[in-house]
């Protein structure tokens, strides 16, 4: 990290001050000359060496971001090669090495599906790559999953073995109270229901769902007065609302993304309650 023109003067001067010879001229931190010719002179030197370092520094990072995305195998590279994985279901895309970069015929960004990737790494060399599609974010369906398998299976660098994952969206089960200004009686149900709705929305894709983060955006909504949280429940899509866990803080999406409770009776509709004050 490039240091400040004030601490290279500084080593400049500590510098200076291990020659007695140096020792009568003085710089002007030390009751010398503003303008005299060491000051002067180390001020040139200081202001060179910044900017050199900064020009370091910017070097360094760009060499980081070229290796992070150009290595095959890194999360990075994997990821940025999914969002570039081309689908038509009526002129199949296919891909292959060339110079050993695996490359289309036709690049074509009007056919690049995946709107959602997270790359997951297991340990023990195995990996799964998330995605979705669209926007909102919808599961892959089984052709086009099938085909991302294959896609992944020729750019893979030797060693890990990756697999891919498109699921319908997990379902979040909220029971609250919430106690309200009566003034806002008309619209605090739909304003509650898309404060908790937007938040979902707005997570990271493979991201956590906080109960604090639920409460905190109920509590966000206009006219809201107060929120208690009783029970927050999650599950896979493929888990019966039976079996959904029981979430004390966090939930970790299986599938990348959540949305409301789908089963009937337990929509966000049904297990908040509103009270007036």
């Amino acid at each position: 990290m490039a240091r400040t023109i004030a601490n290279i003067k500084e080593s400049i001067r500590t510098e200076k001050n291990t020659y007695t010879s140096l020792s009568p001229v003085l710089f002007s931190e030390e009751g010398g000359s503003t303008v005299g010719i060491l000051n002067n002179i180390a001020d040139v030197v200081a202001i060179n060496i910044n900017i050199f370092e900064q020009l370091q520094d910017a070097y360094k990072t760009e060499l980081e971001l070229i290796a992070a995305s150009a290595v095959p195998g890194t999360s990075a590279w994997i990821k940025e090669k999914v969002l570039e994985f081309q689908y038509d279901a009526l002129n199949p895309q296919y891909i292959q090495l060339i110079d050993l970069v695996p490359t289309y015929n036709v690049i074509d960004k009007d056919l690049r599906i995946i709107s959602r990737v997270a790359v997951v790494e297991n340990g023990n060399g195995r990996i799964t790559v998330k995605v979705a599609t669209g926007t909102p974010p919808v599961a892959l369906s089984a052709l086009q999953l099938t085909a991302l398998s294959e896609y992944l299976a020729i750019i893979n660098a030797a060693g890990p073995q990756i697999t891919a994952s498109s699921n319908t969206s997990d379902k979040l089960y909220v029971n609250a109270n919430v106690y309200y200004d009566g003034q806002f009686v008309a619209s605090i149900q739909s304003d509650v229901k898309l404060a908790i709705n937007t938040y979902l929305a707005n997570l990271s894709f493979d991201g956590l769902v906080m109960v604090s983060k639920i409460q905190d955006a109920i509590q966000a909504v206009t006219g809201v007065k107060d929120v208690v949280i009783n029970e927050v429940r999650a599950r896979g899509n493929g888990t019966a609302f039976a079996g959904a866990t029981t979430v004390s803080r966090q939930w970790s999406t299986i599938a990348g993304y959540i949305v409301e409770e789908t089963t009937a009776t337990f929509t966000f509709s049904d297990t908040i309650t509103y009270t007036a004050e």
